[in-house]
């Protein structure tokens, strides 16, 4: 006797949306961001949530990941919901696709055109090599699925005007309520979005997807919150994510709560509480590491990642830029993770150290050659006479012989005199011959 695994023969799929490599009957959605998707294996999957943290304060990068993620849902025609005091100025902020998408608009970057003038000469064997690549690719067969938006563009106002008259956009905010009510109030409105869109595609075969935004939760809008509330709020919202397979949540939190300095074990309590977990530590709070790696703008760290249906994430297997399923028959361990924010968007690059060994400058003089290292001794110690040579090489005449065997008649005439060098050494033991 045998069994096969019954899959579902066909899956439909909205715009933005896609079937889980790993668990084809779990569709997972794009955050906007290419190389975001591939490290969460392909996407976010529905019913699940990502919280995101930023733990420079001198930075917006939690900001703008929660502009990717409503762009790609307003474009891909999701129901959005925005949770926040200012959620109308922060769609107006979102970037967009250019007029005409292709291949240019989607690979394009400011640093590939600024090499195009001054290309390096290389040997002649090497230039049929493809390039090395720390990134993902974003081809042009994947544009539905996710969108190359581009910082340079702002969404126009009469798209925003458009899905907030037809119900597509949702701006949730309770302004009459401070503290635990406030999230329970929001955690009831959110429920009432979801169930209503059930009900109104009750009738069809599959619901369109529904994205909560979150962005800055339990920042000083949001009143005084305590860590314990802020656990119990991310615990409710992903059971109400639980019992709706076609929504799914983005939140991040403010720098001051994105650090293990609340108290001990909170980023873990933070990626126990939700489904995956990750953070852009920015190299702003630190100059040293600005110089070490001139090429990023900070590191990625990644704290838990989702796991639909399953004990071990697919990005195990699926994720390139991670790098765990080459390194699986053998090869060397996880890579390490790093984001720049460039003239035109948001990327997650592998972390590789600069041809030089990671400094700025390429050393052209050679180093300076010492025979005698001095090490320097405390004042109290009296100063030491200065030490001899390593090596004294001389020459010594050997005296006349003396008459030997009773040989009277040649004692009169001296021998010539022979040469014997003289070596003296601090250790014999190197020059024994």
């Amino acid at each position: 006797m045998s069994f096969k695994r019954k899959l579902p023969s066909s899956t439909t799929s909205y715009p933005g949306t896609r079937p889980c490599p790993s668990a084809p009957s779990i569709l997972i959605s794009s955050s906007g961001i290419p190389s975001l998707d591939d490290v969460l294996g392909g996407g976010i999957p529905l019913s699940h949530s990502l919280l995101v943290l930023s733990p420079d304060p001198y930075s917006a990068y939690a900001s703008l990941v929660h502009k990717y993620f409503i762009a790609q849902g307003l474009i891909s025609s999701h129901q959005v919901c925005v949770v926040d005091p200012h959620a109308k100025q922060l769609v107006d902020s979102c970037m967009w696709v250019r007029g005409t998408l292709g291949p240019s608009s989607s690979t394009a970057d400011d640093e590939q055109e600024a090499d195009r003038g001054d290309k390096i000469k290389i040997a002649w064997r090497y230039e049929s090599m493809r390039q090395f690549e720390t990134t993902v690719s974003h081809s042009q067969a994947e544009e539905e699925y996710c969108r190359p938006f581009e910082l340079t563009q702002q969404i126009p106002p009469h798209i925003v005007d458009k899905v907030s008259e037809s119900g597509q956009l949702s701006l949730i905010w309770d302004h009459s309520t401070q503290g635990i009510s406030r999230l329970q109030s929001i955690l009831q409105r959110i429920d009432d979005v979801l169930s209503r869109t059930r009900a109104e595609h009750s009738k069809a075969t599959t619901v369109p997807p529904v994205r909560i935004s979150i962005p800055s939760l339990a920042s000083p809008h949001w009143g005084d919150l305590d860590p314990s509330t802020i656990l119990r709020f991310l615990q409710s919202l992903k059971r109400l994510l639980r019992q709706y397979s076609f929504a799914c949540a983005m939140i991040s939190l403010p720098a001051h709560l994105s650090r293990d300095s609340v108290e001990e074990g909170w980023i873990r309590k933070l990626a126990w509480l939700s489904d995956s977990c990750v953070s852009f530590a920015a190299f702003s709070g630190d100059p040293s590491l600005e110089d070490l790696f001139p090429r990023h703008h900070g590191l990625f760290h990644i704290h838990r990642l989702p796991t639909p249906h399953s004990l071990v994430p697919p990005s195990d297997r699926f994720s390139q830029l991670r790098g765990i399923a080459n390194s699986a028959n053998g090869g060397g361990g996880e890579n390490n993770l790093a984001f720049k924010s460039t003239r035109k968007r948001l990327v997650i690059e592998t972390l590789h150290l600069d041809v030089d060994g990671g400094i700025s400058e390429r050393r052209t003089a050679p180093a300076a050659m010492s025979t005698d290292v001095v090490t320097p001794r405390p004042a109290r110690f009296p100063e030491e006479p200065k030490p001899e040579p390593y090596a004294q090489i001389g020459v010594e005449l050997a005296g006349a012989v003396g008459v030997a065997n009773g040989d009277s008649a040649k004692s009169d005439r001296p021998k010539k005199a022979k040469k014997k060098v003289v070596f003296h050494a601090e250790k014999p033991e190197l020059y024994d011959f």
